[in-house]
């Protein structure tokens, strides 16, 4: 399954005065929280590549455009970070919670659109509370369920 793809961003409505890499900025950073969560799939992704984003020697969406060709998809993730990623970042509904929330959590620093937040940890920390907090919610639901 895939979840993301810059393709899916670069039509009419992607910002013109935008480098392309701007696309995935936020793709990169839900990339990035998964590692720091352990979400992604072992096969993929290694300790040493948890360690490179835990001490933020590279920029958030660093693996997205490195290993992933821009694009986000279910053989990246484990398969919790799959159930999850199901549900939060490409639910059934129109406008998916992640993006919501990436919205949410960027438009405080008064962007022309969300794909102007500039690709730095700083973005990231502003988006890990809501990423955080679903993730707890989710977590909670699917113990009630099992």
């Amino acid at each position: 399954m895939k979840y993301d793809d810059d393709a899916w961003h670069l039509g009419d409505d992607f910002p013109e005065n935008l480098n392309e890499r701007a696309a995935v900025t936020h793709v990169g950073i839900f990339l990035a929280w998964c590692l720091e969560n352990e979400l992604t799939d072992p096969k993929s992704f290694t300790e040493a590549d948890r360690e490179v984003m835990s001490q933020r020697r590279q920029a958030p969406s660093y693996f997205i455009h490195q290993r992933c060709d821009r694009k986000l998809l279910d053989a990246h993730l484990s398969e919790e970070g799959n159930a999850f990623a199901h549900e939060y970042y490409s639910s059934t509904d129109e406008d998916p919670h992640y993006i919501r929330d990436y919205e949410r959590a960027v438009r405080r620093l008064r962007l022309e659109t969300m794909y102007h937040a500039p690709d730095t940890w700083e973005s990231y920390d502003r988006v890990r509370p809501y990423l955080d907090k679903a993730l707890a919610s989710w977590r909670k639901r699917q113990a009630r369920l099992h």
